[in-house]
């Protein structure tokens, strides 16, 4: 049985996840493991199930153990000048830093298989048990911290402002009152950015841009076409 340990994470619940796991006779690499799926909701800007990682352990003979599980680049290589790769700097405030958007910049993900590894190899309760706590949380959603929230707006609009291109959007005359009533704000921006022109037409065609698409699931609005 665990009787002490410390736990540091960048959002509270993380922390908690982690801790719970202690506290239940789970050991260092347990709560290391609830944490990081907790901290794919909880901290999402930071952590996800489709990124990668390192982890250094040392047992209690004082072994030191190092897990590569970062992500694999494609094996087939592409010509570069038919990939889709571009830097962006997002201002962070107290410094700047670089990162890079597109398809070019897309790699096999490793964190899910070092989770597992860690888990086989140092793991003591069950995967199930671990993972409860982050599953119960979702249930509910993720409040994110100021401090996440300000990143991950810092980050998104920086992505969207570099990739989005001139759609024309059609909507039919029928649905068109939803569409504004449910995103008027989002479509005004896309229009003072000149990213977005909107057209009603009398037929039931929609063409929806993708980044209406990820409104759609970020609102969990569903539109559908009326005839």
């Amino acid at each position: 049985m665990i009787v002490g340990g410390v736990v540091a994470c960048g959002h509270e619940e993380t922390a908690n996840a982690a801790a719970e796991i202690l506290r239940c006779g789970g050991n260092a690499v347990d709560a290391a493991i609830a944490g990081f799926f907790m901290a794919c909701f909880a901290e999402p800007v930071l952590c996800a199930l489709g990124g990668a990682g390192f982890a250094l352990i040392r047992d209690a003979s004082s072994t030191v153990r190092a897990l590569d599980f970062f992500v694999q680049t494609p094996a087939q290589i592409c010509p570069a000048d038919t990939l889709d790769f571009e830097r962006i700097d997002v201002d962070f405030g107290s410094a700047t830093q670089h990162f890079f958007i597109g398809n070019g910049t897309v790699a096999t993900p490793g964190a899910v298989a070092g989770v597992f590894e860690l888990h086989r190899e140092y793991g003591s309760l069950p995967i199930s048990e671990l993972s409860t706590p982050a599953l119960e949380y979702a249930k509910n959603g993720a409040l994110l911290t100021a401090q996440q929230a300000k990143i991950l707006k810092l980050v998104e609009v920086k992505a969207v402002l570099t990739k989005a291109k001139f759609v024309e959007l059609k909507i039919c005359e029928k649905i068109s009152d939803f569409i504004k009533e449910n995103f008027i704000e989002d479509l005004k921006y896309f229009e003072k950015k000149n990213l977005i022109k909107i057209d009603i037409v009398a037929d039931n065609s929609l063409i929806i841009p993708e980044f209406i698409i990820d409104l759609q699931n970020k609102t969990k609005k569903t539109i559908e076409i009326v005839e």
